[in-house]
């Protein structure tokens, strides 16, 4: 995929084949997103937990509730897993039913987004409100702002979405434009973003209210927060799967997931201590045809964050590793140890 998982060696996954165009799907969905496989309409899946794996290292715990195809949503719960930020991330199927207040309240944060239709927008959205009413945290995101499928009862009558709703738009790649919040925990981490060469967003506008984060190199809102509620809301204006599960998807060598995990850490309180590391060396090694990866996610002087701990006994004192390129290249890296302490604002935390 990318990053680092700690500094540690990891291995490039290549993007999923798209079916062809004999695949059919029941409901309201965004036809042009259509992965391979089938839904089955009228029958509640059940919340899908992680299968018996160890769970990272962070204490806020999420539920992604996608209506949308499970195997895409199944790879954003591994690209939150690869940041090491958050607790167990487990799966609800929302094109076949609706979680309740309780279901919600196991979690500390919930990602909603759709591709699909909820099996009831209206239900959706009252218990998400309902959810934050009682200090549970929100991660908005594309396409569920959209008309044919949107997150909608009270949710979007109450004023709780960060971002108004409207149609969409793709086709054009557009990449991380102004920041205005440069110091929001939200944007840790976050050096750049690339939407992919589809960049799916909704056609949408800062909701009255809302705290412009950071907007698309289109001027569109990207990154907003809607705050004023007992649990934090942020909208993340793009469709969370990515170049993995579909290779016009945000490309996984920028920090989408960091957008992600960030926005669902946000209202988990204050992190713990964490083995901070420097990046002291930084070598673009060749394939075997003699090209280099286009940018290193690392520069010299860095902070890259991974671990918890109680000290610096806790943490290793030099890190190796290397990020994958899709043309087989890679960017060799080492960083030395800092110290055990509250990672800082501009900690980019292990990839």
């Amino acid at each position: 995929m990318k990053r680092m998982y700690a500094l540690a060696a990891f291995v490039m996954a290549a993007p999923m084949a798209l079916a062809g165009a004999d695949v059919t799907k029941s409901g309201t969905y965004r036809a042009d997103l259509m992965p391979y496989g089938e839904h089955v309409p009228g029958v509640q899946l059940p919340i899908v937990l992680g299968e018996g794996e160890e769970g990272p290292a962070g204490d806020c715990n999420v539920l992604i509730v996608a209506a949308a195809d499970q195997v895409w949503a199944d790879e954003v719960r591994n690209q939150l897993n690869s940041t090491g930020l958050l607790g167990p991330v487990d799966l609800f199927d929302a094109r076949s039913g609706t979680p309740t207040l309780a279901q919600l309240q196991n979690y500390d944060s919930v990602l909603t987004f759709t591709d699909f239709g909820y099996a009831d927008a209206n239900a959706m959205g009252n218990v998400m409100a309902d959810y934050v009413d009682g200090g549970g945290n929100v991660v908005q995101a594309t396409f569920s702002w959209h008309s044919s499928i949107p997150l909608s009862g009270r949710w979007q009558s109450g004023g709780y979405s960060p971002l108004t709703y409207a149609g969409q738009s793709s086709g054009v790649t557009l990449t991380l434009g102004t920041v205005h919040q440069p110091s929001h925990p939200v944007m840790t981490g976050v050096s750049s973003f690339n939407g992919g060469s589809s960049s799916y967003h909704n056609d949408v506008s800062y909701a009255s209210g809302s705290i412009a984060i950071a907007d698309w190199s289109n001027g569109r809102p990207l990154v907003a927060e809607m705050p004023g509620f007992n649990g934090a809301i942020i909208g993340l204006n793009f469709y969370p799967p990515s170049s993995v599960s579909r290779s016009d998807f945000w490309d996984t060598n920028t920090d989408g997931e960091w957008l992600m995990a960030n926005g669902l850490s946000y209202g988990c309180g204050p992190q713990a201590p964490r083995c901070i590391y420097q990046v002291s060396k930084v070598k673009n090694k060749a394939n075997a045809c003699g090209q280099v990866c286009d940018t290193c996610p690392y520069v010299r002087g860095d902070l890259v964050c991974t671990i918890e701990c109680g000290s610096s006994n806790d943490c290793t004192g030099r890190l190796k590793g290397f990020n994958a390129c899709a043309n087989g290249a890679a960017c060799k890296v080492s960083a030395d140890l800092v110290g055990c302490d509250i990672p800082p604002s501009n900690c980019k935390r292990c990839r």
